[in-house]
C-alpha cells in the first residue's frame, strides 16, 4: 500500500472520474467503429495503467489496497509465429467470466502476449514479434500523436495495421486496434468506477453497461 496525502487522493479521484466520463461517452456512441476516438482512448489507458510514474489506476487502486483482475485468454498458441499477424479472440479482455478465458492480474495482462505482429518477410526465420497489451496502448499512444508523435513508428505497431477485417460489409485495418482498445477501456471504466463509486454518485454519476452502444457492435 501506497502512502497518499489526502490532496493526491482527490486529485487522482478527479482524474479517474474525468476518465470514466470520458470512456464511456466515447463507447456509447454508435459511430465508434466509424470514428479515430480509438487514438483517444489509447490515450486514456497509457495514463491508467502504461504511466512509468503514476498509472493513475494502478496507484489508486494500491491506495485502496485493491488488487484488480481481468479475464482474458492466458496467452498465444505456440507455433503461430509464422505469418501470423494478429488474431486477438471476438472478445480480447472481459469484466466477466468467459469460455476459454482466466482470471489473471491486470499487471500479468498486461505483459502478457496476446499476438504477433508481421515485421518481415513471412518465410524468414522470424517474421513477427509478439505484442502485448502494455505495448499496443503505448505505440497507439506514443507513435500516433495522442500523448507523443513518431514520424516513423515501429515495424510492429504498423504490423498490427496490416491486417483488414470484414466489419459491416466493409474491410478495416484498423478494427483489431479499435476492439482492443473499447474493451479494455470498459474494463477500466467500471473498474475505476468501483473503486471511486461514493464519489462518482455524489457527483450524479452512475454507469450503466447499457448505455455503451458501441461494444454491442463488435464483430
Amino acid at each position: 500500500m501506497c502512502s497518499l496525502n489526502g490532496k493526491v487522493i482527490s486529485r487522482l479521484e478527479t482524474a479517474l472520474l474525468g476518465h470514466i466520463r470520458q470512456q464511456t461517452r466515447i463507447l456509447a456512441q454508435q459511430d465508434y467503429w466509424e470514428s479515430d476516438d480509438y487514438l483517444l482512448l489509447a490515450g486514456i489507458l497509457r495514463v491508467q495503467l502504461c504511466d512509468a510514474d503514476w498509472p493513475v489506476l494502478l496507484r489508486y487502486a494500491d491506495y485502496r489496497c485493491r488488487n484488480l483482475y481481468i479475464y482474458a485468454q492466458p496467452g498465444i498458441p505456440k507455433g503461430l509465429e509464422r505469418g501470423l499477424v494478429f488474431a486477438p479472440p471476438v472478445t480480447t479482455c472481459s469484466r466477466h467470466p468467459l469460455a476459454s478465458f482466466r482470471r489473471m492480474t491486470i499487471e500479468f495482462f498486461l505483459d502478457n502476449p496476446i499476438g504477433y505482429s508481421l515485421v518481415g518477410d513471412p518465410k524468414s526465420e522470424y517474421p513477427s514479434v509478439s505484442v502485448t497489451p502494455r505495448g499496443w496502448i503505448k505505440w497507439t499512444a506514443n507513435k500516433d500523436g495522442m500523448a507523443h508523435f513518431d514520424p516513423r513508428p515501429p515495424l510492429a505497431h504498423e504490423g498490427t495495421k496490416n491486417v483488414g477485417v470484414p466489419f459491416e460489409g466493409k474491410v478495416d485495418h484498423l478494427h483489431l486496434v479499435k476492439k482492443f482498445m473499447a474493451h479494455l477501456s470498459e474494463w477500466c471504466a467500471f473498474t475505476a468506477y468501483e473503486l471511486v463509486e461514493p464519489v462518482a454518485q455524489r457527483q450524479g454519476l452512475v454507469l450503466d453497461c447499457r448505455n455503451l452502444k458501441a461494444l454491442y457492435r463488435t464483430k
